[in-house]
């Protein structure tokens, strides 16, 4: 609880101040891919890159976010997934003996991306608190559930393709809470 009360203060402290000392702040909506590595103690997925292989399945993550571009090239962006997100469902098996179930994970996503902007270039560094909700279904039935959050952190790197659109890609560090061994995403923000 603690964590989280810290990570929200530190996300809107920048922006109390913002408007005052701010070039430009704009707002923009985005899009996600993500490739998670994840290596839980119970349970392997039956198809390791079935997200990879069924991309569409992966594209959830519409976020929307605000961002402050500051004179001295610093920019600061929180986002935030929570409005448009939808579970991805997995086919996972139990190590112990095998049995096959089906997993739904809804992941929520809050960040806050500092960044540097060096002419198109935009890189940076990300502090995440992520929520994840696991459903474990069996023969179409509630098995188990499970909910983890945590801080995560990572490394973004942005290129202004245009005045408005943002290509990145992103970086997430390991993490043990959440199984996480670490975790790219491709992102898309249109910036108005």
């Amino acid at each position: 609880m603690f964590k989280q009360f810290l990570f929200t203060f530190l996300l809107i402290l920048p922006f109390q101040c913002s408007p005052l000392l701010a070039e430009t702040t704009k707002f923009s909506v985005g899009l996600s891919y993500m490739y998670a590595n994840i290596n839980d103690k119970d349970f392997d997925f039956v198809e390791k890159y079935e997200l990879v292989k069924n991309p569409k399945d992966q594209l959830q993550s519409f976020n929307i976010s605000s961002s402050v571009f500051y004179d001295n090239g610093i920019n600061i962006a929180f986002s935030t997934n929570r409005l448009f997100n939808k579970s991805i469902k997995r086919s996972v098996k139990r190590k112990s003996d095998g049995l096959i179930f089906k997993n739904e994970t809804k992941t929520t996503i809050d960040s806050i991306n500092l960044a540097y902007k060096v002419k198109r270039f935009n890189p940076g560094i990300v502090l995440a608190n992520v929520g994840m909700s696991k459903h474990l279904f069996y023969n179409d039935r509630v098995v188990g559930y499970e909910k983890k959050n945590a801080i995560v952190g990572g490394f973004n790197l942005g290129y202004f393709a245009t005045k408005h659109l943002l290509p990145s890609v992103t970086y997430i560090l390991p993490n043990k809470e959440l199984d996480l061994e670490g975790a790219v995403s491709i992102n898309i923000n249109y910036l108005f």
